[in-house]
């Protein structure tokens, strides 16, 4: 395979890279350069291109997912040429100036040298090891893709099928000695060049993300074992518990006494000042889905500790905790489900509803990512209510979202409400449906032919909400609270009627409008308990943080415990 340039490009790679350069020139945004790229490498007669198309990635696809950006709406409409003036001089070997790269794409091709390395026999970076680059360092298109079923495994798998367990590890700044492989005779870096304690460290690391992943699955299998009886998920989770386990002797390869020692020599749990640290919210769980939440995140973020720090000592034994996170995301799912299921049946939305605490309202022209990344990343989140919001959409698109959007939050246990259309939410067999003053009447809302719903009504003084709730509405908003990005008001009822909502309303009630994180104290001062928001969720380059961040706000802030399971 032959190499060009500093970077180690095979000619294919080197004419897309520089068709990239070309099309991004003059961007610092890592997401520019990132679509830039994807979109190079679809035009090339290439590996990677063969392997997007097989799973429907077009440019048409493409430029669906940038219309709210204009920096990427005008990069898709310009031509993508591969193989002219410049792409002739790559192929004769000579590199063109790259004095220029924003530091965001320097990265993501020092990415795909590592990956090189791990990937090729020769350490070349291909147009193939810059697809699973650029899918590995940006998360937009990486939520994208995976919508497609491109997850990162599945790419790996078309473009490189072979066996990879005996890829050599992942090359580092600077020599590491690994205390678990070090055997008699080991010739120790100066300190110059390794800091004393390094090799203690990653022992450490490995040790608590060993001990923190076991743990965490021991719950989730007794949570399927005993409470939802569910004999595929305990047997699954039983699996990757031994297999993790197993694998950890492949960290030990080669040490003294056969590998027999362990990770334990490296635990100092006198000394861990992690043990120290202590958040408010960690010494309670409110329902059996928080304590699955948890406990499933506890599980996956230290197996991702484990791919990424044990690629320094065994890329086996990385590559092996890389597919046990993936099944982990499967066992999650399927966990939610029987949650849903088992223990919180459609006629239970009432006691769900009193329990919730952050709804999210969605609208595609408020979503800084793909409104669909949006929807997955809330729910995972924690979003416990979702509302699809659109005024302008036909009945059958509006029809085909609420459909998706139903699925989604069923599959996390959440309830979905549609705004407005109370024959949608009917059809599409969602928990909800909410009104405003000049929509239908609950009266009349609650005549249709259907299953039950909850109905939501937005309500902007204390006899509007009173109405409300005299009328048969389960819940209420009350706002706008504050100057917001959705609504036109000419006046705020602000904390003054979130006050007097604490002492009227008879069901639960939702603040709404402009509401921030940096808002949830003063209005749970002012007697909320829950919040509605869109911008703040929507807006957020991590929406799944987002919803976290105002969870654990409410929790911290809040007095009154809702309601368990």
């Amino acid at each position: 395979m032959t190499q060009t340039g500093d970077w180690g490009f095979t000619p294919a790679a080197e004419r897309t890279v520089q068709c990239c350069r070309r099309l991004a020139a003059g961007s610092a945004s890592a997401n520019v350069w990132a679509a830039s790229l994807l979109r190079t490498l679809l035009q090339d007669e290439s590996l990677a291109a063969a392997c997007l198309r097989q799973f429907g990635v077009t440019e048409a696809w493409l430029q669906q997912g940038t219309t709210d950006a204009e920096e990427l709406r005008a990069l898709t409409m310009q031509p993508v040429v591969i193989g002219d003036a410049e792409g002739s001089r790559c192929e004769r070997g000579e590199t063109l100036t790259a004095a220029e790269d924003p530091v965001a794409w320097i990265r993501l091709l020092e990415r795909a040298r590592a990956l090189a390395r791990r990937y090729t026999a020769e350490g070349a970076i291909s147009s193939g090891v810059l697809l699973l680059a650029v899918v590995d360092q940006n998360a937009l298109l990486r939520s994208r893709l995976a919508t497609l079923g491109a997850t990162p495994e599945s790419l790996c798998g078309f473009l490189f099928p072979e066996d990879q367990s005996d890829s050599a590890p992942l090359a580092i700044d600077e020599p590491l000695q690994i205390a678990g492989l070090m055997t008699q005779g080991t010739t120790v870096a100066p300190p110059d060049a390794v800091p004393a304690n390094s090799s203690l460290a990653i022992d450490r690391i490995l040790d608590a993300c060993m001990n923190r992943g076991r743990e965490g699955l021991r719950v989730l299998e007794d949570y399927a074992r005993f409470v939802l009886n569910c004999e595929q998920s305990s047997r699954t989770l039983k699996e990757i518990r031994h297999e993790l386990t197993e694998a950890e002797q492949l960290l030990f390869r080669g040490a003294p006494h056969g590998g027999i020692r362990t990770l334990l020599s490296a635990r100092d749990t006198m000394q861990d000042v992690g043990t120290k640290i202590t958040l408010d919210h960690e010494g309670t769980r409110e329902s059996l889905r928080d304590l699955v939440t948890a406990n499933c995140r506890r599980v996956q973020e230290s197996l991702r500790s484990l791919e990424e720090f044990g690629k320094l000592v065994s890329p086996e034994f990385a590559a092996i905790v890389k597919q046990l996170r993936y099944r982990s995301y499967s066992v999650e799912q399927h966990l939610f489900l029987s949650t849903t299921s088992k223990t919180e049946p459609q006629s239970s939305c009432a006691t769900r509803l009193e329990r919730s605490r952050v709804y999210v309202l969605i609208t595609e022209a408020m979503c800084q990512l793909p409104w669909q990344v949006v929807v997955e990343q809330a729910l995972v989140g924690g979003a416990d209510i979702l509302q699809l919001r659109e005024k302008t959409l036909n009945d059958r698109e509006l029809l085909s979202r609420c459909r998706w959007m139903r699925d989604a939050c069923e599959a996390h246990g959440a309830l979905f409400i549609v705004n407005d259309r109370p024959e949608l939410a009917i059809l599409s067999g969602a928990h909800g449906t909410h009104v405003g003053q000049s929509e239908i009447p609950v009266t009349d809302v609650r005549r249709l032919p259907g299953p039950e719903q909850l109905i939501g009504v937005s309500t902007h003084a204390p006899q509007q909400l009173l109405q409300a709730f005299r009328e048969g509405s389960d819940y209420v908003g009350v706002g706008p609270v504050f100057p917001s990005g959705t609504k036109t008001f000419h006046q705020f009822p602000g904390l003054d009627y979130v006050r007097q909502a604490a002492e009227l309303a008879t069901g639960p009630w939702f603040p709404i409008g402009g509401i921030t994180l940096a808002a949830v104290p003063e209005l749970c001062q002012a007697g909320a308990r829950r919040v509605a928001v869109t911008a703040a969720v929507t807006r957020a380059a991590d929406p799944r943080r987002a919803v976290e961040e105002l969870q654990q706000s409410l929790r911290q802030h809040s007095p009154v415990v809702m309601p368990a399971m």
